[in-house]
Formats: C-alpha cells, structure tokens, sequence
C-alpha cells in the first residue's frame, strides 16, 4: 500500500521540512504539495535535516482534486468539525478502517490543511472520510509538522502489514465509488444531495468484504437500466419480511 501526506498551501517553510523529516523517521517518502512552493526554500531543507530526499521528490499540484485524483481512499485532516461530514474519525479509528479495507484500497492520501485557516468545507467534501486529532485543551493547537508525524506513527504499522500482500489484486475502492456515482446519475441524485453525501461518506467505513458486495450490487442495478421499466420494479420492490 502506498500513503500519501498532501499538504494543501502550507506557507511556512519550516512546517514543510518537519513534515517531510517525520515521514522519513516513519518510513514514508510520499509527500505531495498543493498551491505551494514552500518546499523549495532554504528553511524547509534545514528543517528537514536528514529527510532533503523526501523534498527533492515532492509532487506538486495546483488544486486539491488533482493531488487525490489517481487515490483509492483519501482522509481529510481538520480540527473545525464541518457539517459536509456526519462522521468524524481519530487517528487510531482511522487506522482500522483502512485495515479493514484489505486488498481493495492500494493507494492512500492523508490531507492536512493550511496552517491558519485549514481546509475548506469544499476540500473537507472532496475527501473520503474526515478525521481529528482529540485534544485534552483546543489551545494551543498541534502545529502542521506534529500532526503529519502524528498520524504517519499511527499509520506506520499498516502499511507494512499492506505491503506484505504481494499477491493482493488491485485496488477496488475507486472503481466502487464511480460505479456508485454513476448509479446516482440514473437515479437523478445530484452529488450535492444529502443522501449522496452520506451515502459516499459510509463508503470510507466499510470493509473489504461489504465493497466487495456492493460492487456486485450495484453492477446488478445498472445492469437494469436498459432502457425499459425493470429498475422501475427494481426501485420500489420492497424486501419481504420474515416472519
């Protein structure tokens, strides 16, 4: 599995180099940088002390949905908690879900926000699932170095485990979710639909076997769009109930 640690127009230099320093300490080398330059100053290469090597291979992105866009499952970082989200996962939960997910997700991004404002509500949306660190006091708040070095401890440990699967298939969880959009699109549900949301947003909790099944379900839906009225049937046929 590889994991990725997007930073989204981080402006001080020195945040870059600790973050890119604590990926390397971790066993990362995947950082990728949106809207910013801040990389490439002399105080981000002290910073980053033995980690120069993580800078010199930085990807760079001009916006967000280009950074995540070739991502099987992406994790928006963010202290306000946003009402584009219901669900709010820590560290250590999100750990687990990407655990659960098994062969399906290969490829990760963990996306951290701007150090004075964070990330938009709109950037919260791109994301798959959102998370938070849970502080003891909101003041003062973790600096942008400590929450990468945080979460890439945390996620370490999975990683590896991914990686051991070298004979796992390829990744499934983004075929999934443009299957599930598609099935939308003929359902007349627009993406800006609360019942979209948070049908895409439960995405992120399942496990590798209930994708698996929803890849069979949805296929078994669009399957019915022919043209005729059997996904009318389909649609308000109500399961029986068992006495």
């Amino acid at each position: 599995m590889s994991i990725y640690f997007i930073l989204v127009e981080p402006k001080r230099p020195e945040n870059v180099g600790a973050a890119a320093r604590a990926l390397k300490t971790m066993g990362f080398d995947g950082l990728r940088i949106v809207n910013s330059q801040a990389h490439l100053a002399p105080e981000a290469q002290w910073t980053a002390h033995g980690a120069k090597e993580v800078l010199a291979t930085v990807q760079h992105f001009s916006q967000l949905h280009e950074a995540i866009a070739d991502l099987d499952f992406t994790v928006a970082t963010t202290v306000k908690k946003r009402s584009t989200k219901r669900h709010y996962y820590t560290p250590e939960e999100v750990n687990q879900l990407i655990e659960v997910k098994g062969a399906t997700v290969k490829s990760v991004g963990i996306v951290f926000g701007r150090e004075e404002s964070g990330l938009t509500s709109e950037e919260v949306q791109h994301c798959d699932i959102a998370s938070s660190i849970p502080l003891a006091n909101p003041q003062p708040s973790l600096n942008l170095g400590q929450s990468v070095m945080l979460y890439a401890y945390i996620l370490s440990k999975v990683a590896v485990e991914h990686n051991l699967e070298l004979s796992a298939p390829e990744g499934q969880m983004k075929a999934l979710k443009a299957k599930l959009a598609l099935v939308f699109e003929h359902l007349a549900i627009s993406p800006t639909a609360m019942e979209y949301r948070w049908a895409m947003e439960r995405l992120g909790a399942l496990a590798e076997k209930d994708i698996h099944f929803l890849h069979t379900f949805s296929s078994d839906i669009l399957k019915q769009f022919d043209g005729d009225e059997s996904i009318q049937r389909l649609l308000v046929a109500k399961p029986k109930t068992q006495s």
